[in-house]
């Protein structure tokens, strides 16, 4: 592989990596805090996370959820993908970052929730992609480096 194809085949990784991070992270970590504050958080949970009840369940099914999306996203890439084109993961981005919080964002205020917690909502998904960048970047440098070809 010449050094153009590793860079794309590393910015296609890093891109669903960092795609896969978030959404896994959002889905874990909400629905573990549904779970804590229902059945309630197992001791460990709390003692591992230093946070009671369904704060620690929540952050501790965000911080497993964005490691298992990182690695599903940058795996399935790497599997599926011999041939970069990071064209269409650009594309696939663009459209989750701007269609997904527009349309989260209409169903909550139809739904008559407060206009103030959206901007929170999309800085915490801006955020989560962030952190989940770093992570797959990471990973997907791995995966480049020790591929052969």
């Amino acid at each position: 592989m010449e050094k153009r194809e590793k860079l794309a085949s590393w910015l296609e990784m890093t891109g669903y990596g960092a795609l896969g991070g978030a959404v896994l992270a959002a889905a874990g970590g909400f629905w573990m805090t549904n779970l804590g504050g229902n059945q309630g958080c197992p001791p460990w949970i709390e003692a591992l996370m230093g946070l009671p009840g369904y704060e620690g369940c929540g952050a501790f099914g965000a911080i497993v959820s964005l490691l298992l999306g990182i690695l599903l996203g940058v795996g399935l890439t790497a599997w599926l993908s011999r041939t970069p084109r990071p064209g269409r993961m650009a594309l696939v981005l663009l459209t989750v970052l701007l269609v997904v919080p527009t349309a989260l964002g209409g169903y909550l205020s139809a739904n008559g929730a407060n206009d103030a917690g959206i901007p929170v909502l999309l800085a915490m998904g801006f955020g989560l992609l962030v952190v989940g960048g770093v992570g797959a970047a990471a990973f997907a440098g791995l995966v480049v480096l020790l591929r052969r070809g």
